[in-house]
């Protein structure tokens, strides 16, 4: 029988505000920039919002996705969060446990990406797990 338990005492660092970038010449540099910039939102999302506690005991990647999506919206400033995504269907499955205090959300996915042997890239609204 599978032990699942997590604890969730989460607060976030410091506020996220995100700036829009305005130009009035559209060609594919402008559109990168932006791409950057929002990427680089996400990433700084991810360095800001600090879980005090996080414990998974043989739980199944598919079944933390929901949760760390859960909760970082609950924790984001703009009341978005972070979209977790997984990309290839046999890493659902793919199970670890995990157990760190005070670790922010990117050292929590540093983390589960090396349990699980799979990779994630920061997207423009958040992460997506994939198979190395």
């Amino acid at each position: 029988m599978k032990v699942f338990r997590v604890f969730f005492t989460l607060f976030a660092v410091c506020a996220l505000g995100l700036s829009s970038i305005s130009c009035g010449v559209e060609n594919k540099t402008v559109a990168k920039e932006e791409t950057d910039s929002v990427s680089s939102a996400v990433e700084k999302k991810l360095d800001t919002i600090v879980f005090s506690r996080i414990q998974f005991e043989d739980v199944a990647l598919g079944d933390v996705v929901p949760l760390l999506e859960k909760q970082s919206k609950r924790l984001s400033p703009d009341g978005i969060g972070i979209s977790v995504k997984i990309a290839d269907d046999e890493l659902f499955d793919a199970e670890f446990s995990l157990e760190k205090s005070n670790a922010t959300l990117k050292e929590i996915l540093d983390e589960i990406s090396r349990k699980t042997n799979s990779k994630y890239v920061v997207t423009e609204t958040g992460v997506e797990f994939s198979s190395r």
